[in-house]
């Protein structure tokens, strides 16, 4: 296969991608399903692991999370947000495993593996011990002000102990467990 044919199957892949992000991410209009999606961001991976010389930082496999929406204010990240990779086998478990102990140069760490939730991943930021700011992941640079939305979550502290003059910026993805979703809905019709 010439450099051109890949090229082109690399920009096929990428344009694809970018497709199913912005029907996803903008539209909420998902076309394909998530292990779908995983299964073409994981073809474009492994033609930019094979040919890196093709890659492209506009590449999706280059960036975190999608552009924040116009309807939301902007929220600069104090650092980047980025993403946890994803195994789907004991292979790709193993493959990670062996990668991780070389760069550590010691194959007796502790690790521990959970399910992955799939939700909305936020950053909470919290100063001298008060929520200021809850936002998207956004791009990984720009997210989303979601301050007003991610109050209203009950199990979620307004105010935490901790000392003067602190910045505290909380990570993680907020998710609603499908019972609970479908509940929701009843209770709206």
């Amino acid at each position: 296969m010439t450099d051109e044919n890949i090229y082109k199957q690399i920009d096929s892949l990428r344009s694809l991608i970018e497709f199913h992000n912005i029907q996803y991410y903008q539209l909420n209009d998902s076309k394909i399903s998530d292990s779908e999606y995983d299964e073409l961001f994981n073809q474009l991976k492994k033609f930019e692991e094979l040919y890196p010389h093709l890659v492209n930082p506009a590449s999706p496999t280059q960036k975190v999370g999608s552009p924040a929406l116009d309807q939301f204010a902007k929220v600069n990240h104090k650092s980047p947000m980025l993403s946890l990779g994803n195994v789907f086998d004991k292979h790709q478990l193993e493959v990670w495993y062996a990668r991780i102990s070389r760069l550590l140069d010691d194959d007796s760490f502790e690790m521990q593996c959970e399910l992955k939730f799939d939700g909305l991943a936020v950053s909470i930021l919290y100063e001298n011990g008060s929520l200021t700011t809850g936002s998207t992941r956004g791009n990984g640079i720009i997210g989303e002000n979601i301050t007003n939305n991610i109050k209203t979550l009950k199990n979620l502290p307004h105010n935490i102990k901790f000392t003067s003059n602190s910045l505290i910026d909380v990570r993680g993805e907020v998710y609603c467990p499908l019972d609970q979703f479908h509940n929701f809905n009843k209770e709206r019709e």
